[in-house]
């Protein structure tokens, strides 16, 4: 988890807008310089969290339905589910929880 944590604050400063400090912002520009909350770099990177987060959650949920398929009826019995639960589990898409 940690290097995604890291990956997605890499991707994050990538695409987050200059800082007023800089030579490249708004005071380069002769603009006044922007509050955080105006910029939302925050709100950025937030939105690219959740995103990353609901893709790793869909291959997770794909995987999981695929290994079902492939356990026989005593690795279904072992952990309570019946093979028509897991047909039908399996046959779910994988944003559909």
């Amino acid at each position: 988890m940690a290097r995604t944590r890291d990956f997605l604050d890499d991707m994050a400063d990538w695409y987050a807008l200059p800082d007023s400090r800089t030579t490249t912002g708004p005071r380069a520009l002769g603009l006044p310089p922007l509050s955080a909350a105006a910029l939302g770099p925050e709100r950025f990177r937030s939105a690219w969290r959740r995103a990353f987060a609901t893709l790793l959650a869909w291959t997770e949920r794909a995987r999981q339905r695929r290994a079902l398929l492939r356990m026989n009826d005593r690795m279904l019995h072992d952990i309570g589910v019946s093979r028509s639960a897991a047909l039908a589990e399996a046959a779910k898409p994988f944003w559909r929880a």
